[in-house]
């Protein structure tokens, strides 16, 4: 998965829970602009925020970021 796919279903996610970037940010322990540039695609993040990332949606690693492999 490119990092623009990866963005589309973050944002989904986080939109799903009615929740604002700043929230995932804190919640995760993540930069509100590392959140952002997930989000935008212009960036991939480290595996142990794809972690926390899984943990605060409530799925796995490989459902956000290896869906289409």
């Amino acid at each position: 998965m490119d990092a623009k796919e990866i963005g589309a279903i973050l944002r989904k996610l986080r939109e799903e829970k009615k929740e604002t970037k700043r929230h995932v940010a804190k919640t995760t322990g993540c930069s509100y602009a590392s959140i952002c540039a997930y989000e935008y695609g212009n960036r991939i993040p480290c595996d142990e925020v794809k972690v926390k990332l899984a943990s605060h949606f409530g799925t796995t690693v490989e459902k956000i970021f290896f869906a289409n492999q």
